[in-house]
C-alpha cells in the first residue's frame, strides 16, 4: 500500500461486531457504519483521490504563492468537505463508537510502507531542527514558528507510526 492509502485508512476502523466504521472528521466527529465492502472501497477511492489532489495542491500553492492563499482557501475547502461528507454519509447509520487517536494511527501505520515512514520522519525532524535553530538565533517569523510546530507534530506522528509498524512486524 502507499502513502495515500495510509492517510485514508486512518479514518476507518473495525467495530467489535466486525462492522467497518468510517470517520470523515477523524477523532473529532461521528462515525458511520459502512454497509458493504463495495461501499467501503468506494469511500476509500474517493478520499484517496481527494488527498492525491489536495496535498500536492497545498504544497504547490505554499511554494509558489505562499501561506496566505492556503489559509484563504481553508474555509471554502472546509465548506466543500462538510457538504460532500454529509452527502456521502446521508444514508449511513451513525455509530456511538468513537475513533481514538491510537486506533487511527495504528490503522494508518498498517497501510504505510516502513521506508516511506522513515523518509517522512527524517524530513520532519530536519525541518523541525532547522526551525528550532532559526528560533534560537532570534527569528520571530510567524511562518517559521508555525512550520516548526507543524513539523514537530508530524515528526511525533511519523515516529509513533514507525514504532507501531516495527512492533507489529516483530510480532510484539
Amino acid at each position: 500500500m502507499g502513502y495515500f492509502d495510509g492517510i485514508v485508512d486512518g479514518a476507518f476502523k473495525k467495530s467489535d461486531s466486525g462492522d467497518t466504521l468510517f470517520y470523515p472528521w477523524g477523532k473529532f466527529g461521528s462515525g458511520f457504519i459502512i454497509k458493504s465492502d463495495e461501499q467501503h472501497e468506494h469511500f476509500r477511492k474517493f478520499y484517496k483521490k481527494m488527498y492525491m489532489v489536495l496535498l500536492p495542491a497545498i504544497i504547490i500553492i505554499q511554494l509558489t504563492v505562499g501561506f496566505w492563499l492556503n489559509a484563504a482557501l481553508l474555509l471554502p475547502y472546509g465548506i466543500w468537505y462538510y457538504f460532500i461528507s454529509k452527502k456521502m454519509t446521508a444514508n449511513l447509520s451513525r455509530t456511538t463508537e468513537k475513533l481514538r487517536f491510537k486506533e487511527s494511527y495504528e490503522n494508518s501505520a498498517k497501510s504505510h510502507n516502513l521506508a516511506t515512514l522513515i523518509i517522512l520522519e527524517v524530513f520532519a525532524v530536519a525541518v523541525l531542527a532547522f526551525g528550532v535553530w532559526g528560533i534560537l538565533v532570534g527569528s520571530t517569523s510567524t511562518m517559521l514558528i508555525v512550520s516548526t510546530v507543524f513539523f514537530g507534530i508530524c515528526g511525533a506522528s511519523f515516529g509513533y507510526m514507525i514504532f507501531i509498524k516495527v512492533r507489529s512486524q516483530s510480532g510484539g
